[in-house]
């Protein structure tokens, strides 16, 4: 652990402020890219540097913000990015030498990813890269990505970084208050794209950032929110850089109204909630700065334990494992299915077929959606890649990528806007372990398949050396417990009658032992055999009592919708009232006496 990171563990760090505004001062012309001074004006944004070192910033951060290719371009400056970057990073050295730690500043591309615009995800991952690559070598302690409103781009950011630097990663995001006002009230905090906080946090911890946070955005008041939220969220150290104060425009003029006394205020506000690293942001000074450093003086962090609970995303939507009971979607699927074989194989499909089944099985209580687009013939890993996107358009719970295929899970993982979750991965060794870097790299979740090279074990204790083998692997690539579910593998109970009860006496001790959240594939339980949904839906009740967390199920099944219900009342997963709410829609009891 470097020096840096540990330090955050008992002592209050400042960042810097602004950056634009204080070279407006110093005379950058409208059009003109603060970056640019880097190699024009050096001069002007070492003065910048020098006032926010003297107020006391333990963080002074780069003038690389719009550093990045894409954004240089715009400016006939393409061919800039390691100059400026490099340079930007010398200027910041200058001035601090080693009293302060210089942050590499990594800003948006002012471009969206796929599917909300053309920038393909590994594009954005390769400028990202070569940024962070060249902030590194001019010399920077640590990488800033900040500002960014779209999580795909962050993503993409963060990814890019890790690839090129050793350096630790601050990821900040910006939000606002949508539906409510600025100063307060009743809000839903979301970045430009959609993106909540709480989601901002389950797809960025086990990305392995070292500090989450954010910064721009919104008002103080809102901001106070926000920092909430992120402390409640996560064990991660976090950094807050509000605005001072909601822009306005006066007399033709973007003016922040915020005091230096009012920044300090909500300044300590954030560090009795457990923030790590205090700053300020658009249209702050260095006299904000001081005011902060002189209000939080000697202040130490508070400990926080965040959130430890498995759950996956979308864009907009985090599903938590274990809270309650997830019924997932099963029938993304072309096994058995001649109609959605047909459109998967046509190529002009508009997956008309793909989105009607998705937008039924969620009007009949799917949380998450399981998509297996595996076609003799066709190219899986570009069918499932048009198929995520669809769906991302689409609908707003988080998939689950079901394959087989290696090339499908990585490209997959790539381009899912989201933390993505797998299904599923065995513990056959050597595939065990290829996989596992790849949920380890792209901050995945995972279901762990009780199958090894000899099969599905007809006994307790073979499935459990399984589940022993595909977590503590899991452990030595740095995934946590909460990254996990483990499936202890539903066979047909027409082949052996005895396996159904094995299935659900492993998963209650894996539970016991390891913590984990489980899945199970309900619809095996009745193949070959009729009257399928009455049986699945005998054995999903059985399963509740045993602590299942989630299921791949047959929603269409009218059986299986009642046996969640009433499961969720007997095991205590849903209130009577809840269940008593969900009869009345459903026709009255006769009495046969």
């Amino acid at each position: 652990m470097c020096k840096f990171i540990s330090l955050l563990k008992d002592k209050v760090l400042i960042s810097d402020g602004a950056m634009g505004t204080m070279l407006i001062k110093k005379g950058l012309p409208r059009g003109i890219l603060p970056e640019e001074f880097n190699l024009s004006h050096p001069e002007r944004v070492s003065a910048v540097h020098k006032s926010y070192l003297s107020a006391g910033a333990n963080l002074i951060t780069t003038n690389t913000f719009g550093a990045n290719r894409i954004t240089l371009s715009r400016h006939n400056l393409g061919d800039k990015v390691e100059s400026i970057n490099v340079k930007g990073c010398e200027i910041a050295r200058s001035v601090v030498q080693n009293k302060a730690y210089i942050s590499g500043s990594i800003g948006p591309t002012g471009l969206f990813v796929e599917p909300l615009g053309e920038l393909s995800f590994d594009d954005a991952c390769n400028v990202f890269a070569q940024q962070a690559k060249n902030l590194e070598k001019g010399g920077a302690d640590l990488i800033l990505i900040e500002t960014m409103v779209d999580i795909q781009e962050l993503r993409a950011a963060v990814i890019g970084a890790r690839d090129a630097t050793n350096l630790p990663i601050i990821a900040c995001m910006s939000f606002s208050a949508q539906g409510g006002s600025a100063s307060g009230g009743e809000e839903n905090l979301r970045s430009a794209t959609g993106t909540d906080p709480k989601t901002f946090v389950a797809v960025m911890e086990p990305l392995g950032i070292d500090v989450i946070g954010s910064n721009c955005g919104c008002g103080l008041q809102t901001m106070l929110k926000v920092a909430n939220i992120l402390c409640e969220e996560t064990s991660l150290p976090i950094l807050i850089q509000p605005n001072a104060g909601v822009p306005r425009i006066k007399q033709g003029k973007t003016v922040f109204e915020a005091t230096q006394d009012e920044m300090a205020n909500y300044a300590l506000s954030f560090v009795h909630m457990g923030v790590n690293i205090v700053g300020s942001c658009c249209g702050s000074t260095p006299e904000h700065t001081k005011a902060i450093k002189e209000r939080i003086k000697g202040k130490k962090v508070k400990k926080r334990k965040g959130k430890k609970i498995a759950r996956i995303t979308s864009r907009t939507e985090t599903i938590e494992f274990g809270k309650e009971f997830i019924p997932i979607g099963e029938n993304i699927n072309p096994t058995g299915r001649k109609k959605l074989k047909a459109s998967l194989k046509s190529t002009g499909s508009g997956f008309e077929e793909i989105k009607d089944i998705a937008l039924k099985q969620i009007e009949l209580g799917a949380r998450v959606l399981d998509v297996n687009v595996g076609v003799l013939g066709m190219n899986e890993t570009k069918l499932m890649s048009k198929v995520i996107s669809v769906l991302e358009n689409t609908v707003t719970v988080p998939l689950l990528i079901d394959s087989s295929n290696e090339e499908v899970f990585e490209q997959s993982l790539r381009i899912y806007a989201g933390k993505g979750c797998v299904n599923s991965i065995t513990g056959k060794s050597g595939t065990l372990e290829r996989m596992l870097k790849l949920v380890k790299k792209y901050g995945a979740q995972f279901i762990g398949l009780l199958i090894d090279e000899k099969g599905v074990p007809e006994d307790i204790d073979g499935r459990m050396k399984i589940a022993t083998k595909i977590i503590h692997t899991a452990r030595d690539f740095g995934i946590r417990n909460e990254d996990i579910i483990i499936d202890t593998v539903v066979t047909p109970v027409a082949t052996n009658s005895r396996l159904p009860a094995i299935t659900l006496e492993t998963l209650k001790k894996v539970k016991e032992e390891f913590g984990v959240a489980t899945v199970l594939g309900i619809g095996n339980i009745s193949f070959g055999l009729p009257n399928r949904g009455i049986i699945e839906s005998a054995y999903l009740t059985q399963a509740l009592s045993f602590g299942l967390d989630s299921a791949l199920i047959n929603l269409f099944y009218e059986p299986v919708r009642t046996a969640i219900h009433t499961g969720n009342l007997l095991t205590g997963r849903e209130k009577a009232e809840v269940y008593v709410q969900w009869c009345q829609e459903l026709p009255p009891d006769k009495d046969l006496n």
